[in-house]
């Protein structure tokens, strides 16, 4: 009887509409304060996470929840597609790279209907220590803002390198 009960409860789990499942993943996936371009108060107290710490690990959290969640089913996959590019956060210049290739292969994917970078709201670069940032790096930061439309947050708050470093000839 109890595994009868179970079975109809995950055929359920398949019935809800997608602005319910949307909503499930948004608030699983909610980084306070990262979004925030308007309000003073949110970005000081965002900021004060001195060395991105929290902020990175929240975001790691929640990629790897989404990640995780695209492989429980076809149906979820295009809906979590929003919640794994609203936050794109670039560690290096090889990393701007392959991020560029991700965002390129979902610009030409069928399936998906809609470039992923549409989602984006907020682009972080956070280099550490010195990296030597070529031209190749900045022409990969200059696609990413090509395929990201909607960024309303760049930052580098939690970059430790300084900003010079990765300002190319151009």
């Amino acid at each position: 009887m109890a595994q009868a009960s179970t079975l109809q409860t995950y055929t359920r789990a398949r019935e809800l509409p997608p602005e319910v499942w949307l909503r499930v993943f948004a608030y699983a996936t909610y980084i306070p304060g990262a979004y925030e371009s308007d309000s003073g108060q949110a970005l000081t107290a965002f900021a004060r996470d001195k060395y991105g710490i929290s902020v990175h690990r929240r975001h790691r959290e929640a990629t790897d929840l989404m990640l995780a969640a695209s492989r429980v089913c076809k149906t979820w996959t295009p809906l979590i597609t929003e919640f794994l590019f609203q936050y794109l956060l670039v560690e290096s210049g090889d990393h701007a790279i392959e991020v560029v290739k991700v965002l390129g292969r979902y610009d030409r994917d069928a399936v998906n209907r809609n470039a992923a970078g549409r989602w984006t709201v907020r682009l972080e670069l956070a280099l550490e220590g010195v990296h030597r940032w070529e031209d190749v790096h900045t022409a990969a930061l200059a696609r990413i803002f090509e395929f990201c439309p909607n960024v309303t947050v760049f930052s580098t708050a939690f970059s430790t390198t300084d900003a010079s470093l990765f300002q190319g000839r151009r």
